[in-house]
């Protein structure tokens, strides 16, 4: 477990959150791609709960999110976009999912793992959140100057990520 404050900023950097145990009180909580690691429903609460504990009263959890409703038939249409997703078995609790990426002719993968939407609303909810929204991806008007409406049609249409918030 390791904390990370940037001199010039006043944010905090942490690894390990199922270890975490309180170490403040928030009004914003953010992370990127974390809760898709959890393997479990048990492992998921745990996050939730962590997250959830370092929250002041009204605080918010803010994060992207792999998109646990995304088909598995559209895990290929990403590569355009510079990645694609894979399993090797049928979508269940617990899945692993492939993420591999290609970023300058080389690719590195690594494993997320499916938990589905009811598991993440029940975790969010046993935790204590009183609110939970999720959002998805909508485009700028700057990536519509770099490409074209149709490149980016799969992504709206078949999401890979998502952001959801959620309020103590």
């Amino acid at each position: 477990m390791y904390a990370l404050t940037p001199p010039c900023l006043r944010v905090t950097f942490i690894a390990d959150v199922q270890e975490l145990g309180v170490i403040g009180s928030f009004d914003l909580v953010v992370a990127a791609y974390l809760l898709n690691y959890a393997q479990t429903k048990e492992q998921l609460l745990l996050m939730c709960q962590t997250i959830y504990n370092n929250l002041k009263p009204g605080g918010r959890f803010v994060t992207v999110n792999d998109n646990n409703e995304q088909p598995p038939d559209s895990f290929l249409a990403t590569a355009k976009y510079g990645f694609i997703k894979s399993i090797s078995e049928p979508l269940a609790e617990g899945t692993p999912i492939k993420f591999t990426f290609f970023v300058d002719g080389e690719e590195f993968s690594f494993d997320n793992y499916y938990l589905s939407r009811d598991t993440y609303e029940w975790a969010f909810q046993t935790a204590g959140f009183k609110q939970v929204r999720w959002q998805k991806p909508l485009l700028s008007p700057d990536a519509l100057k770099q490409e074209s409406q149709e490149f980016w049609q799969d992504f709206l249409n078949y999401p890979p990520l998502v952001g959801i918030e959620c309020v103590k």
